[in-house]
């Protein structure tokens, strides 16, 4: 609910410039992390003797439960791994189910039970939420002891299976929140023979060249005898935050400034104004229901749109079902210097539980479910990114039936994450509000660095700052 009742404040602070007052606690924000790729340093570990306080021994029928944003089939994979634990871990530990069916849902019920009841002992969520729920106390637990544990912790091998951007993106100033669980990313998916058919050879690397193209999409939609798709052809905008915040990077926008998230700069202002003057010409179009882009890509009513891995798998459904023998592929955002740049983001499992057994149970159990098998299973339920070079191998058949899956891993050199804050839960709703208006006709070009330092004002008012 306090969510929702956020959200509320900035829609209302984003139209009227009116004070969202609320009971915000003051945030206590940790050390932002740069954006970088995945040739950052290999982490290392050192195993420790430190003494347990309770030994795995004595763990038999100790109950934890594990809460999770999943849904689909990678909501029946993860169904189907607990049900393997329980009936085959050695210590007696049994793990019991809590399914709201998003991270939105999650953070609700999260936010009811921390409140009026006992919180789970597992989640999943990702880093920026959990370092927003230890603003005030410390709600999820720091793993360091358990993962350089000589008895219960990782090896090195282990963790060299972990990307180290991912890995270090879990850990904050020494305080480790969590262990990677999944990642995706934000990515165009293009129609590659309508392309070359419109003349385009090659897909586009900068904002310039998309640009042409999506508006030669777009001109080409006119030239038929249907009037209603005249409004049709381009690039299918949606307002998600890391689509929003995609675009900012390819034109070098820097999200943290003085350790905390900020929207008003250059570039972002230049980003916004490109995907608003796209808007007006109408090489960029939304359907005003928010319907999903599937069957207009399928039906060549949009040269490209913006995805998460996640959808790969439905596009290629939707293509099959409307019988389109186009070549669609998996492209990354055009950047002003004509290098790659793709944001990767996803949940990751930490501990909540306060009680040292089940401490110790939900640690082991987080340290089965990231046995390379399981890793790559869970990567093969939604098509998403594997979490290391080194589990590429455990998902890699994935490729045979969906390429543009292995079009996208090949993408992951110039992976990115965005630096690490407890701002963003409430900066994700405040960069949507701000796209909403931004395609609803209700801002000029003239006005847009004025939206980027209300975004700032609105903010700022929800931290309480």
């Amino acid at each position: 609910m306090k969510r929702k009742i956020l959200l509320i404040c900035a829609i209302l602070a984003l139209l009227s410039l009116a004070a969202c007052q609320g009971n915000i606690p003051a945030e206590l924000t940790p050390s932002a992390t740069s954006p970088s790729v995945l040739t950052e340093e290999a982490a290392t570990v050192t195993p420790t003797a430190q003494t347990l306080t309770v030994q795995p021994g004595q763990l038999q029928g100790t109950q934890i439960f594990f809460m999770h944003p999943w849904a689909g089939d990678t909501a029946t994979l993860m169904q189907a791994l607990v049900d393997e634990f329980n009936q085959g871990n050695s210590w007696g530990i049994q793990v019991n189910l809590i399914t709201p069916g998003s991270t939105g849902s999650l953070m609700d019920d999260l936010y009811n039970r921390l409140q009026t009841s006992v919180p789970p002992d597992v989640v999943a969520l990702p880093i920026d939420e959990l370092v927003a729920l230890n603003r005030n106390s410390q709600t999820v637990i720091d793993l360091t002891s358990f993962v350089s544990s000589s008895e219960v912790g990782f090896s090195q091998s282990d963790i060299d299976n972990f990307s180290p951007l991912f890995w270090n993106q879990d850990e904050i100033n020494g305080y480790r929140y969590a262990i990677p669980a999944q990642r995706t990313a934000k990515v165009l998916i293009y129609n590659r023979t309508w392309a070359q058919e419109l003349g385009f050879e090659n897909p586009p690397s900068t904002p310039e060249e998309f640009q042409i193209q999506v508006c030669a999409a777009h001109a080409a939609m006119k030239k038929d005898a249907d009037v209603s798709n005249d409004g049709l052809g381009g690039y299918y905008v949606d307002t998600d935050a890391m689509t929003l915040a995609s675009w900012g990077e390819a034109f070098g926008a820097d999200y943290v400034q003085n350790g905390k998230v900020s929207f008003n700069s250059s570039p972002l202002q230049e980003a916004l104004a490109y995907l608003h003057d796209l808007s007006t010409a109408g090489c960029a179009w939304w359907s005003s229901d928010h319907a999903a882009p599937y069957d207009y890509f399928a039906a060549r009513k949009t040269l490209a749109y913006s995805a998460d891995l996640q959808d790969l798998q439905r596009q290629q459904k939707l293509m099959a079902l409307n019988g389109s023998s186009d070549d669609w592929v998996v492209i990354p955002f055009p950047t002003e210097s004509g290098t790659p740049t793709v944001l990767a983001q996803g949940p990751s499992y930490a501990i909540l539980a306060q009680a040292a057994d089940k401490q110790l149970a939900a640690w082991l159990f987080i340290k089965w479910l990231s046995n390379a098998d399981r890793s790559g299973l869970l990567v093969k339920s939604a098509a998403t990114l594997p979490l290391g070079d080194a589990l590429i191998n455990y998902s890699i058949e994935l490729g045979d039936s969906l390429p543009q899956w292995t079009q996208a891993v090949n993408l992951m050199q110039y992976i990115q994450v965005l630096p690490v804050s407890a701002d963003w839960p409430n900066a994700r709703m405040v960069l949507e509000d701000a796209g909403g208006q931004l395609f609803s006709g209700t801002v000029t070009d003239e006005q847009i660095a004025a939206l980027t330092q209300q975004m700032d004002d609105t903010l700022d008012e929800l931290m309480g700052r």
